[in-house]
């Protein structure tokens, strides 16, 4: 079996790309070869853990590229979705090529089948709701990019599978009609671990995009109120410098930047250490999310998780078990069940168990065993 994997581009801050790094080390065994083709070109292109060249679609041609790989299987995992760049003649001819295979698509993102001005709202505002007609009259849309829009839905209901990671999404795709015998369920990948957080620092890590709709004005603003002694922040991620200069200058307006530690981006290997480090986590994004692999792979270390109450982390944000879920935007709550995890260790105790509980029972490798078979049902269901 051969997969063709389209990425947005080869970049270790996006999850998309750990995921098929896992993917891609555990699938082996399986005789399941893997290769890349990304929309944007990338400084990660030629050196990356995939441990070969990645090509761009604009170094190629198609058809030549096409038949010389020759997939089974093409597996779309751009959140630059085909109807916002339809003036790309390269991506068009990628795409009506595509149909000759099988096509897969995973849905990482909520602007793939809510709205694409999903994560480009005002601050606090995420409509809970699939685009439509009204949004239009309000203009939040305009009327051109929603008919793009409703082209590109009609387009991806096409694909012989659609693949999600959380109930959630599944439930906004029933509600724009997608064929429920088409959609599918799969695993995060998420290991269970071997080494688990003892949680004897007050040490509190966030991992994730340094974006607004991560939360992380809240967490600052919710970490200048801890009552607890002794705290340490370490914030992992990357994304815009423009907006972690105002990270910067807000930790030091707050009187906590000695308190607060910006450690850039780390290759998913040099994150392990923090997380055996930190004795909780905060996980404060304030949109939908589609997962929330950062918060799961926490627990998967026996971390207990703060968490805002947004939808698309219940498989792994359990409220009153493996997280402390507060209301959206409440910063003070926010505070609250963070000193509560730091200071009460009865408290705490009983989260750490619960997390590690929750990681021993996540099978791995059965994980990766349901991958193939899925990848194997769709070449038996749907050959060309």
């Amino acid at each position: 079996m051969k997969i063709l994997h389209f990425v947005r581009s080869v970049s270790e801050i996006y999850g998309t790309y750990t995921y098929l790094h896992n993917m891609r080390e555990d699938m082996s065994k399986y005789d399941v070869e893997q290769i890349y083709l990304c929309y944007e070109p990338s400084k990660q292109n030629n050196k990356n853990v995939f441990n070969q060249s990645v090509t761009s679609l604009d170094q190629i041609n198609v058809d030549e590229f096409m038949k010389e790989e020759n997939p089974d299987i093409i597996h779309f995992h751009d959140v630059v979705s085909h109807y916002l760049i339809t003036n790309d003649t390269k991506y068009k001819e990628f795409y009506e090529y595509s149909k000759r295979k099988i096509r897969v698509r995973t849905l990482h993102d909520y602007s793939s089948v809510v709205c694409p001005n999903y994560l480009k709202y005002p601050e606090g505002i995420f409509c809970e709701e699939p685009v439509n007609e009204t949004c239009v009259k309000k203009n939040c849309i305009s009327k051109e990019l929603f008919d793009k829009y409703n082209e590109y839905l009609e387009e991806i209901k096409k694909y012989d599978g659609i693949f999600y990671f959380s109930d959630n999404v599944k439930n906004t795709m029933q509600k724009l009609g997608f064929n429920k015998d088409k959609s599918y369920y799969i695993p995060p990948l998420v290991k269970e671990q071997q080494d688990f957080s003892e949680g004897k620092k007050n040490n509190i890590l966030f991992v994730g995009r340094i974006a607004n709709e991560k939360g992380l004005v809240d967490l600052l603003h919710a970490a200048a109120l801890l009552k607890t002694d002794n705290w340490h922040l370490y914030i992992a991620g990357a994304d815009s410098m423009k907006y972690l200069k105002y990270l910067l200058k807000l930790a030091d307006n707050l009187k906590i930047i000695n308190k607060v530690e910006f450690l850039g981006f780390l290759p998913h290997e040099k994150l392990k250490p923090y997380f055996l480090d930190s004795k909780i986590m905060s996980f404060p994004s304030t949109c939908r999310e589609t997962y929330g692999f950062s918060g799961a792979e926490a627990v998967s270390y026996g971390i207990p998780v703060v968490t805002y109450d947004i939808q698309g982390i219940n498989n792994w944000s359990i409220d009153g078990y493996t997280v402390i879920s507060v209301p959206n935007h409440n910063v003070h709550a926010l505070a609250s069940a963070m000193d509560l995890l730091l200071s009460d260790n009865n408290v705490y105790k009983d989260y750490q168990a619960n997390c590690r509980e929750w990681s021993r029972n996540l099978d791995y490798q059965g994980q990766i065993k349901k991958m193939y078979d899925l990848y194997s049902k769709m070449l038996v269901n749907n050959k060309k």
